[in-house]
């Protein structure tokens, strides 16, 4: 008998049995979720060389993301058009006096120092054409808003998005769009029309993801990590009483 324990968990803590799954499949990493965490973690991950399965709940037809705006500092895009590179530890220092000191400090330097050359991996798959639809809030010519205001202080550094066809056509689902293309092109495998439906746990480690989609019911096992980028429940339907 094997010493390895095996559990799930969601909502019920039974594994789909052997004649539920239709399909198993296996990589070193799993991610669930095709947002820009998701993206971001299929597309380096198969960079790197690793064996990638990326699904995503919405047909790729369907496919859209929410937002506009990316607000960063100290990127290439930004520097090469006349922003003045900022400190990364005074943006770290106003960021933590905004959230009154209960951010984690680590992720915030992280973000303080990793978002520029982030922000500029993340536009490598744009073409020339694409890149020149984006622009830079509160970058009037000769009127950039840079200091203090109410005891708080501003740099610019946002990064606008055409947004509902206003100001041209790139926008951020396409920038999400070109990213998943190339994380397949870096032979991440992408399933479109997929949702997560339960994790397998083995010996208190994630190990497999079950899933749903044209298949029907697959396992697709992890060798290295299932990672959830699948949001948060905000939007999730709450019975009524």
């Amino acid at each position: 008998m094997s010493k390895e324990t095996k559990t799930c968990w969601r909502d019920v803590p039974v594994c789909p049995s052997a004649e539920e799954i239709k399909a198993e499949y296996e990589a070193d990493v799993v991610v669930a979720g095709l947002g820009y965490s998701g993206i971001a973690v299929a597309r380096a991950a198969a960079e790197a060389g690793l064996k990638v399965v990326a699904i995503e709940k919405m047909p790729r037809d369907r496919y859209a993301s929410l937002g506009a705006q990316v607000g960063h500092i100290n990127s290439r895009f930004l520097l090469d058009r006349g922003i003045a590179p900022v400190d990364p530890l005074d943006l770290f220092n106003e960021m933590m006096l905004r959230g009154g000191n209960r951010a984690n400090p680590r992720l915030v330097m992280r973000y303080c120092r990793n978002c520029g050359e982030a922000f500029d991996w993340f536009t490598q798959p744009f073409t020339e054409e694409q890149v020149a639809q984006l622009s830079i809030l509160f970058d009037p010519p000769g009127k950039q808003f840079t200091g203090e205001l109410g005891g708080q202080h501003f740099w610019v550094g946002t990064v606008m998005f055409p947004f509902m066809g206003m100001g041209g056509d790139f926008e951020l689902t396409q920038a999400c769009l070109a990213n998943i293309d190339a994380a397949q092109a870096a032979g991440a495998e992408i399933r479109f029309g997929t949702e997560a439906v339960q994790l397998e746990k083995t010996d208190g480690r994630v190990t497999a993801l079950f899933a749903r989609g044209e298949e029907g019911l697959i396992r697709i096992a992890a060798k290295k990590a299932v990672v959830l980028a699948t949001g948060d429940f905000s939007a999730n339907s709450i019975p009524m009483p």
